[in-house]
């Protein structure tokens, strides 16, 4: 799990933008990000929604990598007020553009039911992110025809050897 309040990213301060740069960042932080996040496989991102949009930090930490995102598969779990399904779709357009591989389907979670029982979903989340998804009226699966309380059908699951990293911010 990456806790990003554990990371002191600058906010892009670069010479010239990572695309132009091929990736290679002059900031110290940046560098030991990049290479923290290549150690994993596979991201679960843990999304707050503010005024519409994903925090700032953890778009900022997307902005401070390029070519290790890169064909790697991300889901998504927000929590906010419509489940943060708007920073969510924000963040869909911002991956796919890192050339990452995002889940269809994501977990929403409304601001009531995630502020009464936010310690023991979170740790539903990392462990097991189909625990969470059986909450009746509290989840909803975005992505498919209508919402649905379970995963759908036929949903393949990563192996024990992959590792998945859970970005938090908030």
């Amino acid at each position: 799990m990456l806790d990003l309040r554990d990371f002191r990213l600058p906010f892009l301060n670069e010479p010239a933008s990572p695309m132009a740069s091929g990736g290679v960042f002059s900031d110290p932080a940046a560098t030991a990000w990049c290479e923290r996040i290549a150690e994993f496989d596979a991201f679960v991102a843990i999304v707050a929604e503010y005024n519409h949009g994903p925090t700032a930090i953890l778009k900022n930490a997307f902005d401070s990598a390029l070519n290790e995102w890169q064909r790697k598969p991300i889901a998504f779990v927000g929590y906010g007020g419509v489940g943060a399904a708007r920073a969510i779709e924000t963040l869909r357009g911002v991956v796919i553009e890192l050339q990452m591989a995002p889940i269809r389907h994501e977990v929403n979670i409304g601001m009531e039911p995630f502020l009464a029982s936010y310690k023991r979903l979170a740790l539903s989340m990392i462990t097991n992110i189909w625990v969470i998804a059986a909450r009746p009226c509290s989840i909803t699966w975005c992505g498919g025809r209508g919402t649905e309380s379970r995963p759908p059908k036929n949903q393949s699951r990563l192996t024990t050897e992959t590792s998945i990293c859970a970005l938090f911010s908030s």
